[in-house]
C-alpha cells in the first residue's frame, strides 16, 4: 500500500527547507552574533533540525507536525518573555527576515494541520 503525500505536505516540506536557508542567511548577516565555534555549532544544530523536519514531513511521519507545533510554541513563549531578542541590534533587514520566518512558520503549521482528502 503506497502512502501518498498530499500537496500541502509537499509544500510544507519545501517551505521548511526554505526556512533552513533563511536561518543560514540570517546567521551570516547578523553581526551581533560572534562567529565562534559555539555559535556555529548552534547554527548547524538548527539547520539539522530544520532539514530533518523537512525530510520527516516528506516521509509522511504523522507526529512531526506536533513536534513542530511544540517548537513553534516555545519560540513564541521566548519572544513573549524577551521581545527585544526579535530586534537583535535594530538591523532592519534582520527584523524583516525574522518577521518573515515567523509568518512562514505559522503557514507551515497551517499546511501540516490542514486535512487533504
Amino acid at each position: 500500500m503506497e502512502n501518498v503525500l498530499s500537496k500541502e505536505c509537499r509544500l510544507a516540506a519545501k517551505l521548511i527547507f526554505v526556512s533552513a536557508f533563511i536561518t543560514f542567511i540570517s546567521f551570516l548577516l547578523d553581526d551581533q552574533i560572534s562567529k565562534s565555534d559555539v555559535a556555529f555549532s548552534v547554527l548547524l544544530f538548527a539547520l539539522a533540525l530544520n532539514v530533518g523536519t523537512g525530510f520527516l514531513v516528506l516521509k509522511n511521519v504523522s507526529w512531526i507536525k506536533y513536534v513542530l507545533l511544540i517548537i513553534t510554541f516555545l519560540y513564541f513563549v521566548g519572544i513573549f518573555l524577551n521581545p527585544t531578542a526579535l530586534f537583535r541590534g535594530a538591523s532592519p533587514i534582520l527584523l524583516i527576515i525574522d518577521l518573515f520566518s515567523i509568518v512562514l512558520q505559522i503557514y507551515i503549521l497551517i499546511l501540516l494541520f490542514k486535512t487533504s482528502k
